[in-house]
């Protein structure tokens, strides 16, 4: 709701736990309609192989921009 109310359109999601934390994060904000970017090199799991598998989902189920934190542009407006 105070998303909403502070008119967010956008959310860079980062963190540890990416198979489940970020991952379930995502899924909540992407039904919520919120553009999402993910930075790859910002999320990180235990097991390297489950977070390769969290970004491919990001990015194929949530249309999730998961390029790296260098190449985003946080000047850009959505």
């Amino acid at each position: 709701m105070l998303l909403g109310h502070l008119e967010v359109r956008c959310l860079l999601l980062t963190g540890i736990t990416g198979d489940l934390c970020v991952l379930f994060t995502a899924m909540d904000a992407y039904m919520r309609g919120f553009e999402l970017r993910a930075p790859g090199d910002c999320i990180v799991s235990v097991d390297e192989t489950n977070n390769r598998r969290a970004l491919e989902l990001l990015r194929e189920s949530m249309r999730v921009d998961t390029s790296p934190a260098q190449s985003i542009d946080l000047r850009r407006e959505s």
